[in-house]
């Protein structure tokens, strides 16, 4: 993977963010392949629910990341020193 940034988390966050953005604009196009007429799979306020859904996907994972690893690696760091 490409570094964004300095930090392991930030990098983490943008590549959640961005595969999360990913999937909201996808997946529209995939309902169709269910069967879901394009009528409603690309009205404008379904591809936006989509895509909005996608980014709180995205950022619910930040937060679960920095949660569980992160508390395990100050919980780590501390021993350490």
């Amino acid at each position: 993977m490409i570094r964004i940034t300095r930090r392991v988390f930030t990098d983490l966050a943008f590549y959640m963010m961005g595969f999360g953005l990913f999937i909201g604009v996808v997946f529209p196009f995939f309902v169709m392949l269910l069967g879901v007429p394009a009528s409603i799979a690309m009205q404008f306020w379904f591809f936006a629910v989509c895509v909005i859904a996608g980014i709180i996907v995205g950022a619910v994972n930040i937060l679960l990341a920095r949660s569980v690893v992160g508390s395990r690696l100050r919980s780590i760091s501390a021993r350490m020193r």
